[in-house]
């Protein structure tokens, strides 16, 4: 009752950087706790990229790596959730995935939905409203920032010019202001950098996985968050009908749904959405696509239709194993940083650092 959020959160924040300066003390494993219910999205991010990587140094690391998901859990907020989702689908074997994916698990019983439709419906909008728009507030000050439509934070300058600095003229402002705004201004941006990158990681995964969503949702989630929408806006995606009807489709940057060649068209109320695959689209329709692309300058998060789109063929449809490409000449290093850039998982490492083994699931293979 005598304390506000942010002076919680401030103690939070203080205390996981005491505990961490301290050596990470076992008996003090609480402050994790602390953490995740107290703390801010910042300090809920701090402590996701803490837990991969410091508990190897540790003669304890499974209890506290575990601890930390858990108290990423119970924060319950959409920067916590996402950062389970990432240690979840992370490309290596380790107890905080598990412990990441036994707390994905309750999250879908108790919310009766799937993974990744609860990953929509949680992607931080980290305050920015639909056109892209966020103020910054510090004492009388008000600076107003704008998300470009490649997610890129620009200030507006007392001219009207667009700047990724702040206005000169925030550092007359008195010198404890001028840092709170900074160190907001760097939060954002941190945030900010963490949704992209998670997003992005998983257009990966809708192609492989095939995942749907019906327009309803696309609508409601998608296009109308002020992130999702400016990375839906980037990509190429289809849609089937009740009735087996498809096509292909671009949300414009003016609202409308728009086909290859420019033209408005609708969204069936009763249809379902994915990424488009040139896999099963034909030569003429990508190359409409990229021309699209070219044409409205569109840079893509991810190569939509670079890649070679292997389909078996008769042979193969039947075969548990694939031999085509087995005189391909390649090095490791290369098969790896294809297998990192694709976000295929792999097994613990060993001893020297080493693994030996690569897998990826297929559901939409069947």
């Amino acid at each position: 009752e005598h304390c506000s959020a942010d002076s919680l959160s401030d103690f939070a924040e203080a205390l996981f950087k005491q505990w961490r300066q301290e050596g990470c003390p076992p008996s003090d494993i609480w402050v994790l706790s602390a953490v995740g219910r107290f703390g801010s999205a910042d300090a809920h991010l701090r402590l996701a990229r803490f837990l991969p990587y410091q508990p190897m140094k540790s003669q304890w690391p499974h209890q506290r790596a575990c601890a930390g998901v858990r108290a990423l859990a119970a924060a319950g907020t959409p920067v916590a959730f996402n950062q389970i989702y990432r240690l979840a689908n992370a490309t290596y074997e380790s107890m905080q995935r598990t412990e990441a994916l036994q707390s994905l698990g309750k999250l879908v019983a108790e919310q009766q939905a799937g993974v990744e439709e609860l990953a929509d419906r949680w992607v931080p909008d980290i305050g920015f409203d639909l056109a892209g728009r966020l103020f910054f507030r510090a004492g009388e000050c008000s600076v107003e920032a704008r998300l470009d439509e490649h997610l890129t934070l620009h200030f507006i300058w007392p001219n009207g010019a667009l700047s990724r600095r702040l206005p000169p003229a925030v550092q007359q402002l008195p010198r404890a202001d001028y840092q709170r705004l900074c160190l907001d201004t760097r939060r954002v941006k941190r945030l900010l950098r963490d949704t992209v990158d998670l997003q992005i990681t998983r257009l990966r995964q809708s192609i492989a996985l095939d995942y749907t969503r019906p327009v309803k949702i696309f609508i409601s989630q998608v296009l109308s968050h002020p992130i999702l929408l400016r990375i839906a806006r980037q990509m190429v995606w289809s849609c089937a009908s009740a009735s087996g009807e498809s096509f292909v489709f671009r949300p414009a940057e003016d609202g409308t749904i728009v086909d290859a060649q420019g033209n408005s068209v609708a969204l069936p109320e009763d249809g379902i959405v994915r990424l488009a695959s040139e896999a099963v689209m034909s030569a003429s329709e990508t190359a409409a696509w990229l021309e699209h692309l070219a044409d409205h300058e569109i840079i893509q998060p991810i190569n939509q239709f670079s890649g070679q789109a292997c389909l078996p063929i008769a042979d193969e449809l039947d075969a548990l194993r694939v031999n085509r490409f087995g005189q391909s000449p390649t090095t490791v290093g290369n098969l790896k940083r294809t297998f990192a850039s694709e976000n295929w998982s792999h097994d613990k490492p060993q001893e020297d650092g080493g693994y030996t083994r690569h897998f990826r699931a297929y559901p939409a293979a069947g």
